[in-house]
């Protein structure tokens, strides 16, 4: 995907999120957010498996620009009420996607702490099995 694929797709308002590092303080606030649903867009993507309870074995490992990552279970999406909270960020503090200086970001809105799965510079999302 690109910024341009992110532009076609329907996004959402999201309500300002406090993000927090591990420790509860505060990092950041962002405000005036909409975003795209994580799982609106993982819904495009063909998964090839024999048996339905192959799907348990699947996850995605996000990586940033800078290196930092985090792994999110295809159950953890697509099967809880978690995967209702996880958004590509596309507008915030009144810029649109292709003005940000962090340009794609991630978040999942309902964690504690919303530093742990905030990414900035999402640079790959890559489909893994665990074997």
């Amino acid at each position: 995907l690109s910024i341009a694929d992110f532009d076609t797709m329907k996004t959402v308002v999201i309500e300002d999120l406090k993000i927090t590092n591990q420790q509860g303080e505060l990092k950041r606030t962002l405000t005036q957010v909409r975003g795209i649903l994580l799982k609106d867009v993982l819904s495009k993507v063909e998964f090839i498996y024999d048996k339905h309870k192959e799907l348990n074995e699947i996850y995605f490992l996000f990586t940033a620009a800078d290196g930092y990552k985090i792994v999110i279970s295809w159950n953890e999406i697509f099967n809880t009420d978690a995967g209702n909270q996880m958004y590509f960020i596309t507008e915030m503090d009144g810029k649109k996607l292709k003005d940000l200086d962090d340009k794609i970001l991630f978040v999942a809105t309902k964690d504690n702490s919303l530093g742990r799965r905030f990414i900035k510079g999402l640079k790959t999302i890559s489909v893994k099995k665990a074997l």
